[in-house]
């Protein structure tokens, strides 16, 4: 996924951005891979603030949701 890639590759030289933490996470769980978007999602949120956060926050919920918890 050339997505993921990007995010990745970005993570690499900022790796406490919570956009790109959450764009991989998001990535990830395109592709099913929920455990590993679970944990990009704690990132993202704990990097962020504010009205940001919340919706990182959503993002995680959702990636429950679609992982069966």
């Amino acid at each position: 996924h050339e997505a993921l890639a990007v995010f990745l590759h970005g993570l690499k030289t900022t790796p406490d951005d919570a956009n790109l933490l959450s764009g991989a996470a998001v990535a990830y769980d395109s592709m099913g891979e929920h455990k590993k978007a679970q944990a990009l999602h704690r990132q993202s949120i704990n990097a962020a603030s504010g009205t940001l956060r919340t919706g990182f926050m959503s993002n995680l919920a959702m990636s429950y949701l679609l992982d069966n918890q």
